[in-house]
C-alpha cells in the first residue's frame, strides 16, 4: 500500500519563519501545501431511488504554495522551513507526496497555524556604579556616569562598572531572538578597544553601598576584594564590543547568551561587569540611569517570539 497517515506534527519558530515537522506511519516524500484563504467545506449530496439526501464533503482549498520536504527520498521525518511567514499571519496547510515514487491516494488533514506576535522590551537599569581600586571602601552608586579602566594588571588602577536589569515576567516557552545591550560613553581615551560586558556572580551587591572590597555592608568579594573570580567569561559567553573614536557615542553589546542564562535564575535580574582586560591608561566614561536625560541611561532590549 502506498498509504500515509500524519501521526505528529511539532512547529519551532526561525527569524521570520516557522518550521513544521511531522511524523508518518510509512516512510513517504511529502510536500506542504499552504494558503492564506481559509478552506470553505462544501456539503454534496446524492440521489438514491429518485430522493436526493446528504452525501460527504469536499473542501475548497485554493491559491496555494508548495513547499517539498527538506529530506531526501522516503522518510518518517519530515520537515519544511516556512521562512517567510510574517507574525501574526494565520495559514492553513495539508500535506500529499509519493510512496516509492508513485502518487499516494493519502492526502493529510488541513492544519491551521497562527505565528503569534513578536515582543520586544525596551528595560532601564535597576542599578548601577562602578569601582575605583585606588579608592576601595568608596561607594559612587549616585553618580551619573560610570568608569572603565585597566592601566595595570593590578589594583590600584583598576576601574570596573556594574549594572543590572530586572527581566519582566516572560513566558518560559517564549523564544528569546535578541538581547542588546546599549551604553552611551560621553568621552573615552581608550579608542579601537575592547570592552567586555560580562555575567556578576553575585547578584546581591548593593548599588548605594556596593565598594571594591564589599557587594553589601559587611560581605567581601568572593576574594576579599573585586576581581575576576567574581565575573565570568564564558558559560554564559561574555560579549565583546569595540569602542568607536568620537565624543558621546553609543556602544551595544549581544546579551543573549547571559539573558538566557538570567532566565534561568530566581530573581530573573541580568547582573554584569563591564571591564577592559586590555591594559591602557585610557578612561571610559558611561552615563547612569543618575544622569538627568532618560534617553542616555543604559538599556537592554529584548525581542521574544510568542510561543507555542
Amino acid at each position: 500500500m502506498n498509504n500515509f497517515a500524519v501521526l505528529d506534527i511539532a512547529y519551532a519558530y526561525l527569524t521570520g519563519g516557522v518550521e513544521v515537522s511531522i511524523t508518518t506511519n510509512n516512510p513517504c516524500h511529502l510536500t506542504l501545501y499552504w494558503t492564506l484563504n481559509i478552506p470553505l467545506r462544501h456539503k454534496t449530496t446524492r440521489t438514491f431511488r429518485g430522493i436526493t439526501m446528504p452525501w460527504g464533503a469536499y473542501f475548497c482549498f485554493t491559491a496555494w504554495t508548495a513547499l517539498p520536504q527538506q529530506e531526501a527520498g522516503d522518510t518518517l521525518t519530515h520537515t519544511f522551513d516556512v521562512t517567510d511567514w510574517p507574525h501574526c499571519e494565520t495559514r492553513w496547510f495539508c500535506f500529499a507526496g509519493t510512496v516509492t515514487g508513485l502518487e499516494s491516494p493519502s492526502i493529510s488533514a488541513i492544519y491551521m497555524k497562527h505565528h503569534r506576535a513578536r515582543h520586544t522590551y525596551t528595560l532601564q537599569a535597576s542599578k548601577d556604579t562602578f569601582f575605583r581600586a585606588s579608592h576601595p571602601n568608596a561607594n559612587y552608586g549616585n553618580y551619573t556616569y560610570m568608569s572603565v579602566s585597566r592601566a595595570s594588571a593590578a589594583p590600584p588602577y583598576f576601574y570596573p562598572s556594574l549594572l543590572s536589569f530586572q527581566l519582566p515576567s516572560i513566558p518560559p516557552e517564549w523564544l528569546l531572538l535578541e538581547a542588546t545591550l546599549k551604553l552611551h560613553y560621553i568621552t573615552t581615551l581608550s579608542y579601537g578597544l575592547e570592552h567586555y560586558a560580562c555575567k556578576v556572580l553575585f547578584g546581591g551587591w548593593w548599588e548605594m553601598a556596593a565598594t571594591f572590597n564589599e557587594l553589601a555592608p559587611g560581605i567581601p568579594w568572593s576574594s576579599g576584594s573585586f576581581s575576576n573570580t567574581d565575573y565570568v567569561l564564558v558559560d554564559p559567553l561574555a560579549a565583546s564590543a569595540i569602542i568607536p573614536p568620537g565624543v558621546g557615542k553609543d556602544m551595544f553589546w549581544n546579551l543573549k547568551p547571559i539573558t538566557e542564562d538570567a532566565r534561568t535564575l530566581t530573581p530573573q535580574h541580568v547582573n554584569l561587569c563591564i571591564i577592559q582586560p586590555v591594559q591602557h591608561r585610557g578612561v571610559t566614561w558611561y552615563l547612569t540611569r543618575e544622569y538627568p536625560y532618560f534617553n542616555y541611561y543604559p538599556e537592554l532590549f529584548i525581542t521574544l517570539d510568542q510561543y507555542p
